[in-house]
């Protein structure tokens, strides 16, 4: 059937338009929400009353959208994520997350505009459309860093370090220690020389 727009529709249509949908959504969704109206000729004799205060109004529509879009250009998101193995996410960014993620940069925008068909699920620099309208769709990029990988490793590294130095100076101590009792075998042998020695030097006196 044939509808007149009263409000901005999504893939349907401007204010002012008319175009054609199934019954069934007109009447469970358009109608009810003031969105359109049939197009009779009592209706379109009345759209032509009002023709002009519906066109100014699609064009603020599209200076929005317009507007919307170019502040859009060159926007970049960040987000540090923890990663399972290599530069694989253990959960993933998602359409929800980056419209969160828009939000907070003062871009207030429904899930439904960001063009993210599948969960982003490994690190590095990623592409995402954003649909201001039907005809104007934004790229913007989405940066996804790994959680604490880099820094693990260098402590690892280090920890690894310090137990290669004890061992070598357990190493150093073993070998003082050794050192040690090889040189008190020496003092030992000399005081039994010197035992046997004197009984020997005492007969001979007695001669």
């Amino acid at each position: 059937m044939q509808v007149i727009l009263l409000e901005n529709v999504e893939h349907v249509g401007l204010p002012g338009q008319t175009a054609k949908v199934k019954t069934g959504y007109y009447r469970n969704f358009l109608l009810p929400r003031g969105l359109a109206v049939e197009a009779s000729e009592a209706n379109l004799k009345m759209l032509s009353d009002k023709k002009q205060k519906l066109a100014v109004a699609a064009e603020k529509v599209l200076e929005a959208a317009s507007e919307l879009g170019d502040r859009l250009k060159g926007v970049t998101l960040n987000f540090v994520e923890k990663v399972s193995d290599g530069d694989r996410l253990f959960g993933s960014v998602t359409a929800v997350d980056v419209a969160r993620s828009l939000a907070e940069a003062g871009f207030d925008l429904p899930r439904s505009k960001v063009a993210l068909p599948h969960p982003i699920k490994n690190v590095g620099t990623h592409q995402v459309s954003i649909r201001v309208r039907p005809d104007l769709i934004v790229p913007i990029t989405v940066i996804i860093e790994g959680e604490g990988g880099d820094e693990e490793e260098e402590l690892g590294y280090a920890d690894g370090g310090e137990e290669f130095a004890d061992e070598g100076d357990g190493a150093e101590t073993e070998a003082a220690e050794a050192s040690s009792g090889n040189a008190e075998e020496p003092e030992a042998s000399e005081t039994a020389e010197a035992e046997e020695a004197a009984p020997a030097a005492a007969a001979t006196e007695g001669d």
